[in-house]
């Protein structure tokens, strides 16, 4: 737990001597009788795992702990932050003490440019504050306006679920003592802020990306491979579903796949293995957990490991001459391909960059079998 009047964590005890009234316990686990609660009082489409959560696609082994309860005492709260890797954020009071509740200051995603400037003028001189990807940043509702910050303000009572768009700088501020649930989900437009905003600055500052992106964007598109056959469903849904395979199929080919692709180059007789195969993984061991050392970005297929130190690099990185003391001991590595997998409806050899390849060629043939030639026509291309 964390005392709001010094910002210094306590242990937790199970004595009545606490005084919750300045205690902020955070991302604590979430009982499964508040998870099945949830079920009940929320739509399907809004609940963590549901039916507009691409995170339900993904091996358990890869999902993130996803469901956390928060316990604020009065005058607590959380720093300017977005939700991670741009995934859009749901939070709900289950309690409050009488007349608690909870502010909250929401801005727009198209005035973050003018948030960053505004953190950077009230908090001159300190870097960690004024550096609004820090989280260490709380800022006032006058100086947003000020700034002419675009900015929505909510007041959060028993009961209420807010639920915060995908890129949205939003800071908390406890009133009274308060219980709430909190989770994320990821949709596909969400991903799309990712890739395209999110995760390059990911990169560029060294933060985790925690959501498994790349790996999220392959799983669901083999869960739509499965699930075209089955449609029966009305134009609205078609249009809905279709615009999703757009988005993902864009995204599984011009982020997850080209990064990755080589061109062919001709080996000395000696060179077959120029390109090193990984162990065989564990019958229980779904790969996709790796991760670039420099960077923290998730690595989806191939990557540059030192054979001295085993430090390992995404291509992204190692193109751009990041190292580390052996330059020249650096081999790329891919996941160990093995033969034809009978239980896979593509047939195709696993850990190969082909079975990637051929899945997005597979779902198109059956997009244009089941809606038309032009069906998922114009491609997403930009925000």
């Amino acid at each position: 737990m964390k005392n709001s009047d010094n910002g210094n964590d306590q242990p937790v005890s199970t004595k009545n001597d606490i005084d919750v009234s300045n205690t902020y316990a955070k991302d604590l686990d979430c009982p499964q009788e508040y998870a099945k609660q949830l079920q009940h009082i929320l739509p399907r489409s809004l609940l963590p795992l549901g039916n507009d959560d691409l995170i339900r696609n993904l091996p358990p082994s890869l999902r993130a702990i996803n469901l956390m309860c928060y316990f604020g005492g009065d005058g607590t709260g959380t720093p300017l932050h977005q939700d991670i890797s741009g995934a859009i954020g749901h939070n709900i009071m289950l309690f409050g003490e009488e007349s608690a509740y909870a502010q909250w200051l929401v801005t727009s995603k198209d005035d973050t440019n003018h948030l960053r400037q505004a953190c950077r003028s009230a908090w001159k001189g300190r870097e960690k504050c004024s550096f609004v990807e820090s989280e260490q940043t709380c800022i006032s509702l006058d100086v947003l306006a000020k700034r002419n910050v675009k900015t929505h303000v909510i007041l959060q009572q028993p009961g209420d679920l807010v639920i915060i768009p995908s890129l949205c700088f939003h800071q908390v501020t406890n009133i009274g003592l308060s219980f709430k649930v909190a989770w994320n989900r990821i949709t596909p437009h969400s991903l799309l802020n990712s890739f395209k905003i999110q995760l390059p600055l990911y990169r560029f500052i060294g933060r985790p990306e925690l959501y498994r992106c790349k790996a999220t964007i392959y799983f669901a598109l083999k869960q739509i491979a499965v699930d075209i056959p089955k449609l029966s469903s009305t134009m609205q849904q078609q249009q809905s579903f279709l615009e999703k395979c757009r988005i993902l199929l864009h995204l599984f080919a011009n982020d997850v796949i080209l990064p990755e692709l080589i061109e062919p180059f001709p080996f000395d007789d000696d060179a077959e293995d120029a390109i090193l195969q990984d162990k065989q993984l564990k019958a229980r061991d779904i790969g996709f957990n790796r991760t670039c050392d420099f960077c923290c970005g998730d690595i989806f297929h191939r990557y540059y490991s030192c054979t001295d130190c085993q430090l390992d690099l995404c291509l992204s990185c190692y193109v751009s001459g990041r190292s580390c003391a052996h330059p020249n001991a650096f081999r790329m590595h891919e996941p160990y391909s093995h033969g034809i997998d009978n239980t896979d409806p593509f047939h195709l050899r696993n850990g190969s960059m082909m079975q990637y390849i051929q899945l997005y060629y597979d779902i198109l043939d059956k997009l244009h079998m089941a809606f038309g030639s032009c069906s998922i026509i114009p491609e997403y291309s930009s925000l």
